[in-house]
């Protein structure tokens, strides 16, 4: 099952008892909350992509190319509704680049700005969502 048609549900599901309750920020907390997981699931699912066509000798962009690195992103992600998937959920590009010496994808989150990497093992005080390539287990 696709995680990606459980949005518009959770979305109005969540935002609608938010709304009910304590107003806009609980809504956007809310919405916020639920497009991390779906970023995070499109990070890694990138991140797998990206090491299957590295695997397979195929053309993978290089850490500091953006415009390759959305190209590559378009071609290789699927979104409905007509949403650039080169993009996060705040509209945002996606990023690729090198963090402390690993090749990491990222989303800068929901303050869309730059800032320390938010990886599964690593949470707290971070904000960007990161996922490493090439050294998952």
């Amino acid at each position: 099952m696709n995680p990606g048609r459980l949005i518009p549900t959770l979305l109005l599901a969540t935002g609608t008892v938010g709304a009910a309750k304590k107003g806009p920020d609980v809504v956007a907390k809310v919405t916020d909350t639920v497009k991390i997981v779906m970023v995070r699931y499109e990070l890694a699912q990138l991140a797998q992509m990206y090491d299957r066509d590295a695997i397979l000798t195929m053309p993978v962009p290089k850490p500091g190319e953006p415009e390759k690195f959305s190209n590559w992103v378009r071609e290789s992600l699927k979104a409905g509704g007509g949403r650039d998937v080169a993009n996060d959920l705040w509209e945002t590009p996606y990023r690729f680049d090198w963090a402390t010496g690993v090749k990491v994808m990222r989303s800068v989150g929901p303050d869309k700005e730059p800032g320390p990497c938010a990886t599964n093992e690593v949470r707290e005080g971070v904000d960007d969502l990161c996922e490493i390539v090439g050294e998952r287990k």
